[in-house]
């Protein structure tokens, strides 16, 4: 494994497990198809049969109700066009403005096409969507309501079962996008009251290239791909044998580590805030002021008068340090600042001064002290620039 030390980037991708390459390897001896007849692809039918059991224990699900797919990218998408081209054009869609782009970008152009009514519901300060403010836009007819589980950039964790039963009340499909929760918070889809929900290997040390999509109901969702009866008939084409036993280790291991890994991101936080606090650092949490409300693998700090983007720019370069400024998918889009922290309503100090750091299993406290201490030098640079001019 390539030196991990000074990667704070975890809610981008995180790196395959040892257990994750033993099974990848493993299966690629398992070359059969194993859509063909004949007993030679009976290892390769174990293989996606426990892999399929893995990912379902995961999340709390059957293995029936668990397709394989590329990512959560191609499930949520998937589910948004399924779903709302599936019915009446007059029942609106309802999101919430701190979505991924696979969502907001796709909910878009569906709706701009089929001139559907979109209602995007903000969040408050703190990045949660109130649940209130769901319930207002869920008046009249609503066809689906999609809300992620955990933000990407804050660690917010949003009502989903609240607004389960608002969805439910008004007969609309709910889509969950668990992409940041999978493996790193205990998520049950039974209690979450959920029509489906996405998730991707890569997130919780899996391969990239491969995720899931979890259907209470397969019948509800019309095929992502036709022409062959892959996945049950909804997902056609040769599967990624290889792809799906390293994400079918991957969810087997993260779910017996959920316990551990909370304690230990738990403890890095903590840690993180400390050393900041010593070091007399001046700096802004960008998310829930209760840690209950937040996925504690992830830190969204703002740096008043300094630009994240030079400072982030500065670690890499000076320290080997990496951090992200929010949402690896969006970094090279033209918009100068995160969408979500503008949903929350920062000011243009915060939001140019803000950057994300996630936490994982093979961060050490280490790790910690070094990327303070760099943070410490990095600020006192840029304090004193600035100071000059």
């Amino acid at each position: 494994m390539s030196n991990l030390s000074g990667y704070f980037d975890y809610n981008a991708t995180t790196p395959l497990s040892d257990a994750v390459k033993a099974a990848m390897v493993d299966a690629m001896e398992q070359f059969e198809n194993p859509s063909a007849a004949y007993a030679a692809p009976d290892g390769v039918k174990t293989l996606m049969a426990q892999a399929r059991a893995d990912v379902a224990a995961l999340i709390g699900a059957d293995p029936a109700q668990i397709v394989f797919t590329s990512g959560a990218t191609e499930s949520n998408n998937w589910v948004l066009r399924s779903i709302l081209e599936s019915q009446d054009r007059s029942g609106a869609f309802v999101t919430s403005a701190i979505e991924h782009d696979a969502t907001l970008a796709s909910g878009k152009m569906i709706c701009d096409q089929q001139g559907r009514n979109l209602r995007i519901v903000s969040p408050d300060s703190e990045g949660i969507v109130p649940a209130f403010a769901i319930e207002q836009a869920c008046q009249g007819d609503v066809s689906l309501v999609s809300l992620m589980l955990t933000n990407n950039e804050t660690g917010a964790i949003q009502p989903v079962r609240e607004v389960s039963g608002i969805a439910r009340q008004t007969n609309a499909f709910f889509h969950v996008d668990a992409v940041q929760a999978a493996g790193k918070l205990s998520v049950d889809v039974s209690s979450l009251c959920c029509d489906s929900l996405s998730l991707s290997a890569h997130k919780f040390h899996g391969p990239k290239g491969v995720g899931a999509l979890y259907i209470k109901n397969p019948d509800a969702l019309t095929p992502m791909i036709v022409g062959g009866g892959q996945e049950a008939g909804l997902r056609a084409g040769t599967e990624n044998i290889v792809g799906i036993a390293g994400m079918g280790a991957a969810a087997a291991e993260a779910r017996a580590r959920l316990a551990d890994r909370t304690v230990h991101v738990h403890a890095l936080r903590t840690a993180l805030l400390s050393e900041l606090h010593t070091r007399n650092l001046s700096f802004q949490v960008n998310g829930p002021s209760d840690q209950a409300q937040t996925a504690l693998c992830t830190l969204n700090l703002s740096f008043p008068g300094i630009r994240a983007e030079s400072l982030v720019a500065r670690l890499g370069l000076v320290d080997g340090i990496k951090v992200s400024l929010g949402s690896a998918c969006s970094t090279n889009k033209h918009s100068r600042h995160s969408h979500v922290l503008q949903a929350m309503g920062l000011d243009e100090a915060r939001l140019v001064g803000s950057m994300r750091i996630s936490f994982g299993r093979y961060t050490t406290h280490g790790d910690i002290t070094r990327l303070a201490a760099a943070l410490e030098d990095g600020l006192g640079v840029f304090q004193r620039l600035a100071a000059a001019e």
